[in-house]
């Protein structure tokens, strides 16, 4: 009976170890981290708007703290999600879209764009008796699941 018991144990622990090398591809895989930062911040003003920006870089890290970059052996696709959500005197909305950023190989990051964070655009009284509007939009930029590598929260260095 003992001997029936051990070898279900053991074909128990193989089927598990089985199990967790399909799942991350290898007994060592590589945890990676993945988020947006946000640097460089700026006012930006015109005559029809006055926009904060940002350069928006999308980076790998090998800890959860995020405080070891990961270089990537392979060319590597990251997810994004970009939110806005705007307000003027008619009406408040918001959406969304996804993008994406490559990570080169032998890099840990991408400088991915120049983008507004926080914008109030002036529409309107183009023409006689038009009003004049000031649109509020924020805009969020996110990390989304992806192949590979776990999504961590955006930061912002201002």
């Amino acid at each position: 009976m003992m001997k029936k018991q051990v070898l279900i144990s053991v074909m128990l622990f193989f089927t598990a170890l089985s199990t967790i090398l399909t799942l991350s591809g290898s007994a060592n895989a590589q945890v990676i981290y993945a988020r947006v930062e946000l640097e460089n911040f700026d006012r930006v003003t015109d005559f029809n708007f006055d926009n904060e920006e940002a350069d928006l870089f999308v980076r790998l890290y090998s800890n959860s703290a995020c405080t070891v970059p990961y270089v990537v052996p392979a060319d590597m696709q990251i997810n994004l999600r970009y939110d806005y959500a705007w307000n003027d005197i008619y009406q408040t909305g918001s959406n969304y879209y996804f993008g994406s950023a490559v990570i080169p190989s032998g890099e840990s990051e991408v400088y991915h764009n120049r983008v507004v964070t926080d914008g109030n655009d002036y529409w309107g009284g183009y023409w006689p008796g038009s009003e004049h509007i000031w649109t509020h939009t924020i805009l969020t930029y996110t990390v989304t699941s992806g192949a590979g590598y776990y999504a961590s929260a955006t930061i912002e260095y201002r």
